[in-house]
């Protein structure tokens, strides 16, 4: 006589195995996100990525000599 019937350990197994594949499969649809955003807006002073705004700075020169004042 078995302490431990093959049906329980089975779907303790089966339970584990689906809960590793669905981790997984959020951990690869927040990587595909990072990757490639869900959409793009391009304003002429932003840019919006998915929920994100980025913004770019360009400086076109810099003063020789820094005096205080």
């Amino acid at each position: 006589m078995a302490i431990f019937s093959s049906k329980n350990k089975k779907t303790e197994v089966d339970q584990l195995i689906d809960q590793s594949q669905s981790s997984y499969a959020k951990a690869v649809a927040s990587l595909r996100d990072v990757i490639s955003p869900a959409g793009i807006v391009v304003n002429t002073t932003s840019v919006k990525l998915g929920g994100t705004y980025a913004r770019t700075l360009f400086i076109l020169t810099y003063p020789r000599y820094l005096s205080p004042g």
